[in-house]
């Protein structure tokens, strides 16, 4: 069988198919309807010029394919107006073209005013057009140009891009429909190859397309849906030009094959679809969740810092009278007393340092930690006053403490020498509590363009599995003797940020539990070095914040 015969039976079915899946896809919408009408129109259109094509009766399926296409300029002028969201405004012109278009029908079926006589040309043969066929053409004409005028007006009154791009499918759609119209002129008995239905496929594949995009339906299941029935639609049409009964059967077995096998493709695509869509729902949830976990955490470390910033004043406040308590020479305070108070002093010190951490972790989570950076000697102002200040707490523990000066002078860095203090104090001051015999080293030295800092322990060591939890929130390990001392756990996540802040890093080296462990700092020379006495927000940059950003970076400046 010619391919071109085989075309309009295809375009038939497809348009068939195209008009029900818009259509059920919102059974309510009424322009969704409106393209299903089109669409059996077009099929009565295709169908019948098929038929045509198989040399069937003339008089009888040329009529056939103008009951479809009468109907083709009031349908369009329809779909156009409630496109564009005009049906009030439009009602008279829309009732009147289905008017005329029974109107001709009546004429087409029961007079020969309409079409008689035939025409025989090269490729087949066309009724002549009669004198309400001239009535038709100019109805048909003013429709189209009608339908034409009130897209471009919509088109250039509407703002979005979206809507915009919806009516340029249209127009295309329009224009292919119009390009049709040369479908009349054998009726006029010019002879031409009948190509009109190829422009109603066009038709229907734009105008279906950009109903099905911008309307947001699945695009992708439309075309797997479409590949599918376009393969059965071809493979129906042989059968209606089977030239025996052997070849029926044959292409009839042929086509079921390939209906059963469409369907459960069919069936694999609507599962794939529907799981899509439950991951789509789920991501939306999700991401819904995430904001409110996201503002429930900024509320807590808001708390978290206004709480903190009221709980530092009382400990402060302690430390102040039990200083004065043990220094006043007026106070003879015994034995007994004098340990109490010393007790006093060393709980309240770890209820500072405690608070401090909290507010450190809150300053960090909300981006609002700020460094005063000036010049410092590594190991003159902070590694050898560390050593002064756990020298005595080694000794009472039984512990050596010893410091070991780089063998080449270590250049200055402009750094904030407190917080870079507060980091490696909490590492000697760790290693001293998890060692129980032995003794911590502390060394310093230029490393590959950094300065390292290295806090040496012959204490409980850290297996290789838990080495990734230390530096995390509360995380002190799962060793018995490590939970056993005192502490948060926030110091070396604090630690962890401060240093990285720097650009950075901090790790642990350790052949595992009772073996001992190596804190390992290391701070770039060229990331710190530069102007002195600078004061920086290394969290965050203020000229990116927003207004309420700005206003908690200054009531953080205020409490700093």
């Amino acid at each position: 069988m010619n391919i071109a015969i085989s075309l309009p039976i295809i375009s038939a079915f497809f348009v068939l198919f195209l008009g029900f899946f818009v259509f059920f896809k919102d059974v309510k919408s009424r322009i969704n309807l409106v393209f299903l009408l089109f669409s059996l129109v077009n099929f009565v259109w295709f169908f019948g010029t098929f038929m045509m094509f198989l040399g069937k009766s003339v008089f009888f399926w040329d009529k056939f394919v103008y009951v479809g296409v009468i109907f083709i300029p009031s349908i369009v002028y329809h779909f156009t107006v409630l496109l564009i969201d005009k049906r009030k405004e439009k009602k008279l012109f829309v009732n009147l073209g289905y008017i005329l278009s029974f109107i001709f029908l009546n004429l087409l079926l029961f007079t020969d005013l309409f079409v008689s006589g035939s025409f025989q040309y090269e490729w087949g043969a066309h009724l002549k057009a009669g004198i309400f066929h001239h009535l038709y053409l100019i109805f048909f004409i003013s429709y189209i140009i009608m339908m034409f005028w009130e897209l471009i007006i919509y088109h250039n009154a509407v703002d979005s891009r979206i809507e915009k791009n919806k009516i340029r499918y249209v127009v295309l759609a329009m224009f292919f429909l119009t390009v049709g119209s040369v479908g009349f002129l054998p009726a006029y008995q010019v002879s031409i190859y009948p190509v009109a239905y190829l422009s109603g496929l066009f038709f229907s594949v734009t105008t279906g397309y950009a109903i099905t995009k911008y309307q947001l339906l699945r695009i992708k299941t439309f075309a797997a849906q479409f590949l599918i029935v376009a393969i059965n639609l071809i493979a129906l049409s042989y059968i209606f030009v089977s030239d025996g009964v052997d070849e029926y059967i044959i292409k009839t077995v042929f086509f079921i094959g390939i209906f059963f096998t469409s369907f459960l493709l069919k069936q694999s695509f609507d599962n794939e679809f529907k799981q899509k869509e439950k991951l789509e729902e789920l991501t939306k949830k999700l991401a819904q969740n995430n904001k409110k976990l996201k503002a429930l955490d900024k509320a807590k470390n808001e708390f978290i810092s206004i709480t903190a910033h009221q709980l530092r004043t009382p400990p402060t406040v302690i430390k102040g009278y039990i200083t004065l308590a043990q220094d006043d020479p007026r106070n003879k305070l015994t034995k007994e007393a004098e340990e109490s108070l010393e007790r006093a002093l060393i709980s309240n010190e770890r209820l500072i340092d405690l608070v401090e951490d909290i507010l450190n972790v809150s300053r960090i989570e909300s981006g609002n930690m700020r460094y005063e950076s000036k010049e410092i000697d590594v190991h003159e102002d902070i590694l050898k006053e560390l050593y002064d200040a756990f020298i005595l707490k080694a000794k009472q523990k039984g512990l050596s403490l010893t410091l070991h000066k780089s063998p080449s002078p270590l250049p200055k860095l402009n750094i904030d020498g407190k917080k870079l203090r507060e980091v490696i104090s909490n590492l000697i001051d760790n290693a001293i509590k998890y060692t129980r015999k032995g003794g911590v080293e502390v060394f310093s030295k230029k490393h590959d363009g950094n300065i390292r800092i290295e806090v040496k322990d012959t204490g409980v060591g850290v297996p290789k599995d838990e080495m990734p939890y230390l530096f995390k929130k509360f995380s002190r390990g799962k060793n018995p003797s490590r939970l056993g001392a005192e502490g948060t756990g926030l110091g070396i996540f604090v630690g962890k940020k401060i240093v990285e802040d720097y650009g950075g890093k901090i790790w642990i080296e350790s052949e595992g539990a009772n073996k001992g462990s190596t804190f390992i700092v290391e701070i770039p020379i060229s990331q710190v070095t530069g102007s002195k006495g600078s004061s920086s927000n290394r969290g965050g940059d203020k000229s990116k914040m927003g207004k309420k950003e700005e206003i908690d970076s200054l009531v953080s400046s205020i409490f700093n």
